[in-house]
């Protein structure tokens, strides 16, 4: 059978057969191959291209996803914080003023309570000053006398002194003094100022030596007695009757301190008597306008 003979697909065929052998149907072939792999391959890598860009942006929409999520969260956080902060500090203001107020009622409290024991501390402490006053000893002069005046000679005084109180006072001391002033002194307030002073240091003596004598409480009219005479004292004391004290020019001043012990404390009693011609109507002298005091 020749070529001719041959039915058409097996002619189509053998001759596809030899292109195909031939170069140039190879070349041609080549170029289809080419072509398609290449219009194959440029569909791949396009289909490719695509998934590389949705997965990319997928990727970065879940970025801000989680971005805005914790920024959501963040605020939440100092949300939840100040709410905590706020409430612990109205919790605080509420506790000072809670407390504030428990002072205050507690003050008012203690002030209510307190003026009633301050007034019965006071009333027990005059009490006590009340009986403490009324048992220790109390010393002072009762009278001073003088037995008469004679010109040139001394003046002779008897001091009565007596403790009126309830226990001895010890440690007795009496201080006595005497001085003459003239009439202008006594009326022109140098006396006064003078006997004042000396009354003021008496009662300033804030020590006593032990051993010296012990006045007794007294009763009745019985009292001690301390003898001056005037005479017979040192020089800044030393008083002679002169004309000027028989007619009333000078005055004759007695003045003393006593000092004694008693309730475990000093006291004291600073006296002054005078003779005054016009004024003093003896045996008794006259009593000072001043320099009479006692502790």
């Amino acid at each position: 059978m020749s070529d001719n003979d041959d039915p058409k697909w097996l002619h189509d065929w053998k001759q596809l057969e030899t292109d195909l052998e031939s170069p140039a149907g190879q070349v041609a072939t080549s170029s289809q191959d080419a072509a398609e792999e290449k219009n194959g391959g440029g569909e791949n890598k396009g289909e490719l291209g695509k998934d590389d860009q949705h997965g990319t942006s997928a990727d970065f929409a879940a970025l801000i996803d989680a971005i805005k999520r914790e920024g959501a969260a963040y605020r939440k956080e100092e949300q939840r914080e100040d709410s905590g902060k706020k409430f612990r500090e109205w919790v605080t203001i509420v506790l000072i003023a809670f407390t504030f107020a428990a002072v205050c009622w507690q003050v008012r409290e203690m002030m209510r309570v307190y003026e009633p024991i301050s007034d019965q501390a006071k009333a027990t402490a005059k009490s006590a000053e009340a009986t403490a006053s009324s048992q220790r000893a109390w010393v002072g002069p009762s009278t001073v006398t003088l037995n008469g005046i004679q010109k040139d000679k001394g003046m002779i005084a008897t001091i009565a002194y007596q403790n009126s109180g309830r226990e001895p006072a010890v440690s007795f001391y009496p201080g006595t003094a005497t001085k003459l002033y003239s009439l202008e002194e006594w009326n022109g307030g140098d006396a006064t100022k003078e006997i004042m002073a000396e009354s003021g240091q008496c009662l300033k003596i804030n020590n006593l030596p032990s051993g010296l004598q012990v006045v007794y409480p007294t009763t009745g009219f019985s009292a001690y007695q301390l003898t001056i005479d005037t005479e017979k004292l040192s020089e800044a004391n030393k008083i002679l009757v002169t004309d000027d004290i028989i007619s009333g020019k000078s005055i004759a001043t007695f003045k003393g301190c006593f000092s004694y012990k008693t309730a475990k404390e000093i006291h004291h009693s600073a006296f002054c008597f005078y003779y005054l011609a016009s004024a003093t109507t003896l045996p008794n002298l006259s009593i000072c306008n001043v320099g009479n005091e006692a502790d």
